[in-house]
């Protein structure tokens, strides 16, 4: 990898293990990898690898709660619609946005249950300080003991030419957020992580800010529990609109994988 890379993460104040991960993805781009999966080469998850919600729903203790923590993947800017902010600052219903819902959302879970679930929202840089600005209108979520965010990582920008460091007057425009796979990188190298599980969490719900119909239900942890399961990913049947999102499958030796266009 070109030295100028190295010394511009550095520069940075980014991790060792960043820099690495960092290094591991360019000399994929450098040997002419694409990440593409063809059809070919992946088929629809077998039985072994799916369970019916149907089937776990009956799991309901509310216990698990007190060892489980919510956290929304807030990284998007609505660039697309051409927003320059959060994403999740674009009105739902009403006044009300996706912060708001979700907010509403966790506090009416706390109430019920009577469980302080913590609510964390992994940023980019792009959308840190637009998403705490707005969440100050609810006082309730920072009386939680853990910080309300953490900020993913950032990557250099690589010119497409000849794959050297993209150079530009403004530093933002120098460097773009990984994408949401940084999760476990970005609350490792937080110090996030080993301050949860001390403290006695043990699973995290993971969904996009911008799904508001994935709400955590306590029978997924606990089918998880007592399955001795690590990771579990909640899906539905696809339609013909959804190709953006991506679908899961299995490769040809049978192991489970996302395949996405993003």
């Amino acid at each position: 990898m070109d030295v100028s890379f190295t010394k511009l993460m550095k520069s940075a104040g980014l991790s060792e293990n960043l820099i690495r991960t960092f290094e591991a993805y360019y000399s994929k781009l450098e040997r002419g990898e694409t990440g593409k999966i063809s059809k070919q080469d992946v088929s629809p998850p077998s039985p072994k690898n799916l369970v019916e919600y149907e089937n776990i729903r009956s799991y309901r203790k509310k216990e698990i709660l007190k060892h489980t923590v919510i956290i929304k993947l807030n990284g998007g800017l609505g660039t697309s619609m051409g927003l320059s902010k959060a994403k999740s600052l674009l009105p739902v219903k009403g006044n009300m946005n996706f912060l708001d819902i979700i907010t509403r959302q966790v506090l009416a879970l706390r109430s019920q249950t009577a469980y302080d679930i913590p609510l964390i929202f992994m940023n980019s840089f792009n959308t840190e300080q637009d998403t705490l600005s707005y969440l100050d209108k609810y006082p309730d979520l920072f009386k939680q003991e853990y910080p309300l965010s953490f900020v993913q990582n950032k990557f250099p920008r690589i010119r497409k030419n000849d794959l050297k460091p993209f150079e530009a007057h403004d530093p933002k425009a120098m460097w773009n957020p990984p994408g949401h796979g940084d999760l476990y990188t970005a609350i490792s190298s937080s110090g996030l992580l080993d301050k949860l599980i001390d403290n006695g969490y043990r699973y995290a719900f993971v969904s996009n800010s911008d799904n508001l119909g994935a709400t955590l239900d306590p029978a997924i942890p606990n089918y998880m529990q007592e399955q001795n399961i690590s990771f579990l990913m909640e899906v539905c049947l696809r339609s013909s609109a959804d190709k953006k999102g991506g679908h899961l499958g299995e490769d040809r030796d049978g192991r489970l994988l996302l395949r996405e266009i993003a």
